[in-house]
């Protein structure tokens, strides 16, 4: 995007987030459970939720519902975590109270090392726009600046509502 394109498309300094990057080009986003900071995984395809790993489970207080289970897409089982309740999560400017959220052992999903996933869910019925250069998130509630849907400048992709079998999936 160009350089001006936070004052163009009307974000405020408060809706900038910074993002972080490890070894997928899936950006990290700040996460804070109750008010300890952690970088997750900005899952914008298909995972829904919120989903904490055992590399933080030793830091981070939790209530537990269940034992889960979860499985590869032909059946056979994958491992075993559990769904809890985060008293507080903190993102992208926005509060949650009493999270409903997953608990598994990173290595289930992932060669490395990671503390967690968080999807769109979080920033529902909002604009979003990712700059990979400058490593930032811009999120706002505003709608998009009309002059700029006929100016030609700026593209916008509207994401459709996702049946509820895939909720937050990414259809385009």
């Amino acid at each position: 995007p160009k350089s001006d394109w936070i004052s163009g498309l009307l974000y405020g300094t408060e809706e900038i987030f910074p993002l972080r990057f490890k070894a997928t080009p899936c950006p990290l986003v700040e996460v804070k459970i109750d008010g300890r900071s952690f970088w997750l995984t900005f899952d914008f395809g298909s995972a829904g939720g919120v989903t904490v790993t055992t590399a933080i489970e030793d830091r981070i207080a939790y209530e537990l519902v269940r034992e889960i289970k979860t499985s590869y897409a032909d059946g056979r089982p994958r491992g075993s975590g559990k769904e809890i309740i985060l008293k507080r999560m903190e993102m992208l400017g926005r509060t949650f109270e009493r999270v409903t959220a997953d608990l598994f052992d990173w290595k289930i999903f992932s060669s490395f090392a990671n503390d967690g996933h968080v999807s769109l869910e979080y920033i529902e019925n909002t604009r979003f726009t990712l700059d990979y250069r400058k490593k930032i998130l811009a999120v706002t509630d505003k709608p998009f600046p009309d002059n700029l849907l006929t100016g030609g400048g700026f593209i916008p992709i509207s994401l459709l509502a996702s049946p509820d079998w895939n909720r937050y999936g990414l259809y385009l």
